[in-house]
C-alpha cells in the first residue's frame, strides 16, 4: 500500500489526490482504466471518509468475491455516496452478505448496479479440487460445480424490508432462481421505496414472482414515489407563492413606510421653515422697535437742547 501511495500517476493519481483533499468530482468511473486489485482497494479506501463523491463506477474490473467484501467494508463510514456500480465483475454471496449489512445502516445509497455477477455461485467450478486417491482423476473432480448459494441474496432481500433509501437495484443476469424470486417478493411487500428492480435474464425465476415484483416495485412503489414527489412539488410551489406574497407585502409595507417618512419629513421641513420665518419676523419687528425707540430718544435729546432757558424775574 505504501508503494502505491508513492507511485500515484496519471488519472488514477488525480483521483486519489482529489479524494484525499475533499475536492473530488461528483462522479468517478474506473471502467476505462487498467488498474490492479491493490489500486482498486486503495481507491475505495480513500472514499471511506470522503464527503463529496456521489457516484462510483467500477464495472468490468474482475473484482472477486473476496475483494468485493473488502470494498463494501470500506464504504461503511461513507455517508454521501449515492450510486454504486459493480456490473460485470466476479462478485458472489459473500459480497452480497456484506452489502446487506451496509444497507442496514447506510442512509445515502440510492442506486446499486450488480448486473452480470454470479451472485449465487451458479455452476461455479472449484479452483482447487482434491485428488481422489482411488481414481487419481483430478480433472473429473474439477468438473463438479459447487452448490448454488442463495444466502447472500436472501440476506439482501431481508435487509430491503427495513431499508427506506434505496430506489434502484439492478440484478439482471445474476443467476437468481425461484427461491430468490419468492424472497424478493416477500421483501417488496414490506418495502415501499424501491421503485425499480431489474431482474431480466434470470431464467430460473418463476413467471409469477416476476409479475409480482413488477407490480410491487414498478407500479405500487413507483406510484407512491411519484405521488410523494408531486406533493413535494406542490408544497414547494405553495411555499414559493407564499414567499412571493410575503415579499410583496414587505415591499408594500416598506413603500408605505417610506411614503410616510417622506410625508413626515415634508411636514417637519415645513414646520421648520415656518418657525424660521416666524423668528425672522420677530427679529425684524424687534429691530424696527429698537430703531423707533432710538429715534425717539434722539429726537427728545435734540428738543431738550434747542429749548431756551427762562429769564430770571426782577
Amino acid at each position: 500500500e505504501q508503494q502505491e501511495f508513492s507511485n500515484l500517476k496519471g488519472e488514477f493519481g488525480y483521483m486519489i489526490n482529489d479524494l484525499r483533499s475533499g475536492q473530488s468530482r461528483l462522479d468517478y468511473t474506473i471502467s476505462g482504466l487498467d488498474l490492479r486489485p491493490q489500486q482498486i482497494q486503495l481507491l475505495v479506501k480513500e472514499t471511506e471518509n470522503n464527503t463529496t463523491l456521489k457516484g462510483l463506477s467500477m464495472c468490468r474490473k474482475r473484482i472477486t468475491d473476496k475483494e468485493g467484501v473488502e470494498l463494501i467494508q470500506n464504504l461503511e463510514n461513507n455517508r454521501v455516496l449515492e450510486r454504486l456500480e459493480l456490473e460485470g465483475n466476479s462478485l458472489g454471496p459473500e459480497t452480497i452478505t456484506q452489502l446487506a449489512k451496509l444497507l442496514s445502516t447506510n442512509r445515502s445509497i440510492r442506486c446499486i448496479d450488480l448486473e452480470n455477477n454470479n451472485l449465487t455461485n451458479y455452476g461455479l467450478i472449484p479452483q482447487a479440487a482434491k485428488i481422489n486417491p482411488i481414481t487419481d482423476n483430478k480433472q473429473q473432480q474439477q468438473k463438479i460445480p459447487v452448490p448454488q448459494d442463495n444466502s447472500g441474496l436472501i440476506a439482501l432481500f431481508e435487509t430491503l424490508k427495513t431499508n427506506d433509501t434505496l430506489l434502484y437495484l439492478n440484478l439482471c443476469n445474476c443467476r437468481l432462481d425461484e427461491e430468490c424470486g419468492k424472497k424478493l417478493v416477500e421483501a417488496l411487500k414490506e418495502n415501499t421505496t424501491l421503485i425499480c428492480v431489474d431482474i431480466e435474464e434470470n431464467s430460473e425465476m418463476g413467471l409469477r414472482e416476476i409479475r409480482e415484483i413488477q407490480d410491487l416495485s414498478l407500479k405500487r412503489n413507483k406510484k407512491e414515489y411519484d405521488d410523494e414527489r408531486y406533493r413535494e412539488f406542490k408544497e414547494r410551489k405553495r411555499l414559493s407563492k407564499e414567499e412571493q406574497i410575503s415579499t410583496t407585502l414587505v415591499i408594500n409595507k416598506e413603500a408605505k413606510e417610506l411614503a410616510q417618512e417622506g410625508i413626515d419629513a415634508r411636514i417637519q421641513a415645513r414646520q421648520q421653515e415656518e418657525e424660521r420665518m416666524w423668528k425672522e419676523d420677530l427679529e425684524k419687528e424687534q429691530k424696527i422697535r429698537e430703531k423707533i425707540i432710538h429715534n425717539l430718544q434722539k429726537q427728545a435729546k435734540t428738543k431738550s437742547k434747542a429749548k431756551p432757558k427762562p429769564k430770571p424775574k426782577k
